[in-house]
Order: C-alpha cells, then structure tokens, then sequence
C-alpha cells in the first residue's frame, strides 16, 4: 500500500509543484520498492487514459530530464508515453495557462473523477506533441556575425551562395533543393527529422520555400532553423531575426519558434521580428490568425489582421496596436517604414541591410524620434542625409565603420 509521502510525491509530480530536491526522492522510491513502482505506473495508465496526453513539465534542462528518466520508468517494453487521437473526445476546460507547450487543464469534473480514482489531487494537462524550444538550444544556431556570404546547412554540409538575395527551394520531399535555378542540391532521405539551417549576413536577404509550401522572406542578419521535411504531426521552424510567413494551408498546425515567443497559425501572412541585439520581439499579422504564447510569462494572446503585438524583453509586458500590416512587410522590397524610430534603433536597421558596422558617438538620448519611409535601394549615404536633418547628427567614414555624432 503506496505511504503517504509518496502519494504527496505524486501529487506535486503531476500538478507540476515538485522540486529537483522531491525528484530525486521519488526517484529513489520507485527504484528501492517495487511494489510503489508498480502504484506508480498505474496511475501514469490512469493519468494517460483520463487524460489524452503525454505529460511534460514546464521548465527546461535537468529538471525536464529527471521528469523524462523517472517516466520513463513507467513506460511498458517497447511502448512510448503517448495517447492515441482518438481520445480528443475528453472535455476540456475553458481556462488555461501557459506553460511550456499549448496545454489547457482537463475539465473540473473529469479532475474529480480522478480524485475518486487515485485518492490524490491531481490536476493534468494536455500536451499534444507540440513544439518545444529544446531541441533548438541543444543546436548551435549561428547567428550571423557582420557580413559574409548566405550559407545554407544541409545534413553538416554548409553552402555559400554569392547571390545577394537567393531564391532556395525544396522539393515536395525536401530531398531536392534548389538554389536559385542554378545549382541543385541532393539530400539523402530519412525516416527522422533533418534539421537545415540559412544563415542571411549583413547585407543580404533570401527568400525560401519550404518542402510544404510555405514560403518565407528573411531579413539581413537572420537564421531559420527547419526541417527539410516535416514529417507526421506540427511543423515548426526556429528563426532568430526577422522573416515573413505565408504558410501554406494543412491538416497540421505551423509554429515559429523564437527565444521569446511561439506563434501559431494555420495558414496566414506575418511577420516576425526578433533580433538578439534588439529589446523587444514582435509580430505583426497581415491575414487569417495567430495565437503568440511567450514562455518567460504567463501571456497568451490572439492577434487579428493589422495587428502588431510586441513583447517587451526587459519588463515582459505585451501590448498590441492597429497597424498597416503591409508597411511593416515593405523590407521585402527594400523600404523600411519606422514609427518613432529613435537613432539607436534606426542605425542597427540601417546596419544590418547594408552590411556596414555603425558607430554611435555621442548622446544621442534626447534627440528626437523619426518617422516616415526610407527606401534602402539608395545607396546608404543617400539614406544617412534624409535623416541627418531631422535626427541632428553628422557623420564621416573611417575604413569599413560610418560614426556618426552630434
């Protein structure tokens, strides 16, 4: 018969309040008593029948791995802590929180039902395969770092491409890429999923389509992470920078993935802006819907068309604003719109597109902000004089820097 400390162990397990200390703990019990390894793995089957899921903790890292190995000792020779579709049909709450994944709490009667059951106060939450961010940490993204050629990564194999703004297209099976109808590129096929990266430095741009028909534009100095074929279940992208979607309509969600937010669609137009370098992630809708969960909070939130919704990294605080979506997309086409643009902010703009290191010398807290259209097929000194005026600095070149002072 199961002690209560270890029902008390169970509980916080699966209502996601125990600690690494209370890990461990549970994790000695179940290997020292075989008859509270065995209560154990019954109430997982429980907790898995009630509840359509495979369970997974909010956190990352070692204590994500412990839940993993202490789960693991529960799971049957040769059967994986999954739940078939077809138990959709349990309700489900209508409030929910954001954790680690899109999951939503079951409802209250089917959580007493289970308190009948196993004599605990378990609260579970769903998880349907959905994305996590950790297979992304565990990649080295590479970030790009001042100018340099596009790279494409396929399989270990990096490809530099002098194009100045690329076209690279994937094949239906993502086996066959394309680069710019100049040069093909074979990857072999594989029953698991292969990652490939595009690496756009200062200076450049690309535009890709994925093996789904999804099509993506990055900016100058971004990375996307995806795979060369999305394979059964969500598909899901990792971009640190900036790029626009047109994700292509399937029975499959679509997620991009950034080190701040997750954005879900189904089939729309956005953008995402999300710069390492930068204090604030946003994203911006043109067409159909997104949902944008940010992990290092609570927030969830749903955005419509002409709408931007930006999180702000110091305070965590989200707002969202009316906006014409189309001016925040013109980068595709070379022209940058700011709103209240202050210098600091416009000038990494200006650095990242043309691919040139700009300086700041001086204070330049108290200069006034800009707003208006610059279109960046100028040449960059063409840009520096429009906005020179208005925004009171000067500037001069030295070697490969522009410095600019008041």
């Amino acid at each position: 018969m199961p002690n209560s400390r270890f029902t008390a162990l169970v509980e916080q397990f699966f209502s996601d309040r125990i600690s690494e200390h209370e890990l461990l703990e549970l994790d000695l019990m179940l290997k020292q008593d075989k008859g509270l390894r065995e209560a154990f793995i019954d109430q997982v089957k429980l907790h898995r029948h009630f509840s359509a899921m495979a369970y997974r903790p909010k956190g990352m890292g070692e204590r994500q791995r412990m839940f993993r190995e202490i789960l693991e000792k529960a799971r049957p020779a040769g059967e994986k802590i999954t739940v078939p579709a077809a138990m959709e049909m349990v309700p489900k709450a209508k409030a929910g929180h954001f954790l680690e994944k899109r999951r939503r709490f079951l409802a209250y009667g089917l959580a007493a039902s289970l308190l009948l059951l196993l004599g605990a106060t378990l609260f579970f939450q769903l998880d349907q395969s959905t994305p996590s961010l950790e297979k992304y940490r565990d990649l080295q993204v590479q970030v790009p770092q001042g100018n340099g050629e596009v790279r494409l990564i396929v399989q270990g194999k990096e490809i530099e491409i002098a194009q100045e703004n690329p076209s690279i297209t994937y094949s239906e099976g993502g086996q066959k890429i394309d680069i710019d109808k100049k040069q093909t590129v074979v990857q072999a096929d594989s029953e698991k999923e292969i990652l490939n990266t595009l690496v756009v430095p200062y200076g450049k741009r690309s535009s890709l389509l994925l093996s789904d028909g999804t099509k993506v534009w990055l900016n100058s100095g971004s990375t996307l992470v995806y795979p060369s074929d999305f394979k059964a279940g969500d598909r899901e992208v990792f971009l640190n920078g900036q790029a626009i979607f047109e994700v292509a309509h399937t029975k499959s969600d679509f997620y991009v993935l950034s080190p701040d937010q997750m954005v879900r669609v189904l089939g729309t137009v956005f953008d995402v802006r999300s710069y390492a370098n930068e204090d604030f992630t946003q994203t911006v809708l043109k067409s159909g819907r997104v949902e944008i969960e940010y992990p290092k909070g609570p927030k969830t939130v749903q955005i419509r068309p002409n709408t931007l919704s930006r999180l702000d990294r110091a305070s965590q605080g989200v707002t969202q604003r009316s906006v014409d979506a189309d001016t925040y997309m013109a980068w595709r086409e070379g022209v940058f719109v700011f709103e209240n643009e202050n210098l600091e902010e416009i000038a990494k703009t200006i650095s990242r597109y043309y691919g040139v290191e700009i300086e700041l010398d001086g204070e330049f807290h108290n200069v006034s902000s800009y707003s208006g259209r610059l279109d960046m097929k100028n040449s960059v000194d063409d840009v520096l004089d429009i906005l020179k005026g208005p925004l009171y600095f000067d500037y001069n070149r030295e070697a490969d820097r522009i410095i600019l002072t008041n």
